[in-house]
């Protein structure tokens, strides 16, 4: 009998609820990854409660198979009966909304209802920065009815980049945005609201996602952009669409700036002798001027994020990359002139000889999309050099065969 004792197995030494469940006696516990005594949570031991139920005081323990956490209507992570789905990263003050989504047996999710309804589940963090001290977890009730609730602004229920608190998302949104983002005016809504990318900022990103859920996509999406000035005229080329662009400008005392009406929203803010201005959707013309300005800062965004933006002085030339590169038999490439003058647009070898003339001749501002043929020349690398009077600009190209 006392080697029988000795050899008999007990409910904790089962490691899966396979095993766990061949036994009557046993009960698994999924929430804790462990086999206990059936029963076991009725008993009165101080110290086992406080231990399985955590913060959960005299509510009953919530026995489910497994959770998921749903995020923009996705499921990024879920445990069901110890088989772990997905991954969750969270950061230091940046919140996320997530849906926690209970499971039975059969991995489907528990309805609570009043005659079922929701007991305590104990939730626990793995935290490997030891410089975070506390997390907090801010309750989402759905119960709206109460009255002193209702007094409320109801930041959890607003539509996301709501920012005129109308109920939907619109152009009328976008261009409160607009001016709020220049300091033309206040929002409607609180910040969370209004930040429609939920990164913690309100900028040209949550105007530019905000008009792809309105207006759809336009087309290829640009990956740079670059700005010139022609006739006072502040001009944009881009090698796609571009959502937004935000411009600084520090400029004189008496400074007078007329936006482009070719654009979705257009709109811009004074202040002394800095001016902020914010063109969405815009196409090439930026904004016109009579005035001298230096441009302090260009930001452009498409659905994709921020893209590289240059600004090219008054009476520069410049050539955009060609494509292909390589290429066979022929690359195109946008030539990019200033000002009006002398522009000589040649090809030459690596021992600097020259292979092609492709212009010579005046030209007036502006934008040129230019060709090279390369058929009558034999594989290698060229130089392609645009000339001004004021600037070259060159770029290598190469022909495979």
């Amino acid at each position: 009998d006392h080697d029988h004792d000795h050899e008999e197995e007990h409910c904790e030494d089962f490691a899966t609820e396979a095993d766990c469940g061949m036994h009557a006696e046993c009960e698994w516990h999924a929430d804790e990854m462990a086999c206990e005594d059936a029963g076991s949570d009725d008993h009165d031991h101080d110290d086992h409660d406080d231990h399985d139920h955590g913060d959960c005081g005299d509510f009953d323990h919530m026995n489910v198979d497994g959770i998921s956490l749903e995020h923009d209507g996705m499921v990024v992570y879920s445990q069901f009966q110890g088989l772990i789905t997905g991954s969750l990263e969270l950061h230091v003050n940046e919140p996320m909304d997530f849906t926690v989504h209970f499971l039975d047996a059969n991995g489907d999710e528990i309805e609570f209802t009043e005659e079922n309804p929701a007991s305590c589940f104990p939730i626990g963090f793995e935290i490997d920065d030891t410089s975070i001290v506390s997390i907090t977890i801010e309750e989402n009730h759905d119960d709206h009815d109460d009255d002193d609730h209702d007094d409320h602004d109801h930041d959890e229920d607003c539509v996301s980049g709501d920012a005129n608190m109308d109920g939907s998302i619109d152009v009328s949104d976008i261009v409160l945005l607009v001016g709020f983002i220049v300091g033309n005016n206040a929002l409607d809504s609180s910040h969370d609201c209004a930040d429609f990318i939920h990164d913690g900022n309100i900028d040209i990103l949550d105007i530019v996602a905000l008009v792809a859920v309105i207006l759809g996509e336009r087309g290829e999406v640009a990956t740079s952009a670059e700005f010139t000035e022609r006739d006072n005229i502040l001009v944009m080329n881009a090698n796609g669409i571009v959502g937004a662009v935000q411009i600084t400008l520090s400029h004189g005392n008496d400074f007078e700036i007329e936006l482009t009406n070719n654009s979705l929203v257009a709109e811009y803010h004074t202040d002394k002798n800095t001016t902020t201005l914010i063109v969405v959707n815009p196409v090439d013309d930026i904004f016109t001027t009579n005035n001298d300005y230096v441009i302090e800062e260009i930001i452009a965004a498409t659905t994709d994020g921020y893209i590289a933006t240059s600004w090219v002085k008054p009476g520069a030339i410049e050539l955009s990359n060609a494509y292909p590169n390589p290429f066979n038999p022929s690359t195109s490439f946008d030539l990019n002139v200033s000002s009006a003058g002398f522009v000589s647009l040649n090809v030459y070898n690596l021992n600097g000889q020259l292979v092609d003339v492709i212009f010579e001749g005046n030209m007036d501002a502006g934008i040129y999309n230019m060709t090279w043929n390369g058929a009558e020349l034999s594989s290698g690398m060229y130089i392609l050099q645009a000339v001004s009077a004021e600037q070259v600009s060159t770029q290598k190209l190469t022909l495979l065969k």
